[in-house]
């Protein structure tokens, strides 16, 4: 994703499930501009039987306005399932799946109306989906002359991660269902978020 950004005028569809793959590859070649599919390395959760369209978000869940979380690609399955399991807190959470990069101005317009926005990924925190997402959000807030919401962003930090499968990789992240659950109910009760432990990529011996 974070590779993809670089390239200018680039539009990046990020498919939460197999439906979603042929909707987004029509919208696509509809494009004149550069456009990438990221499909997710493991299955993805189909949620509710619905898609979306063109290049728009899709709101899953509505919530109280405490907690906007927007999931991107197969993390949507992930907030999801992580809120079936959070009882009354559930309720205070609005859970989008944004679908595009860049983010869907009308998803920014709502999220502004929260008072915590947070964005999950499984591609990396520093230059990925959700940087972007969240500097569309400051713009837009500055534009409305509004307050900007306390934001995090979960995703893969910059460090170094031996092989392994990609759910073993996510749950040493906080990535899986459980560390996407604790990472809303920390934000929602503003606990600081979890700092992991976890070594930064080796140096070469020569440099």
């Amino acid at each position: 994703m974070a590779l993809c950004l670089a390239i200018p005028g680039v539009t990046i569809f990020a498919p939460s499930c197999i439906e979603e793959v042929p909707v987004m590859l029509a919208s696509a070649l509809a494009l004149d501009t550069p456009t990438a599919i990221r499909f997710p390395k493991t299955t993805p959760r189909h949620i509710d039987g619905q898609s979306g369209s063109g290049l728009h978000a899709r709101k899953i869940k509505q919530g109280d306005g405490s907690l906007c979380v927007i999931a991107v690609g197969k993390m949507v399955g992930h907030a999801f399932e992580a809120l079936e399991d959070m009882g009354v807190d559930a309720s205070r959470v609005t859970l989008f799946d944004a679908r595009v990069i860049p983010p869907d101005p009308a998803m920014i317009t709502e999220a502004l109306t929260h008072q915590r926005v947070l964005t999950i990924e499984d591609g990396v925190q520093h230059g990925g989906a959700g940087a972007l997402i969240l500097a569309r959000l400051r713009t837009q807030a500055q534009a409305q002359g509004v307050p900007v919401p306390t934001s995090r962003i979960l995703g893969v930090p910059r460090a170094f991660l031996q092989h392994n499968t990609p759910d073993s990789l996510l749950a040493e992240i906080g990535l899986d269902i459980a560390g996407v659950r604790q990472a809303m109910q920390h934000f929602l009760n503003d606990v600081p978020a979890v700092e992991l432990d976890l070594p930064l990529a080796p140096r070469p011996t020569f440099l």
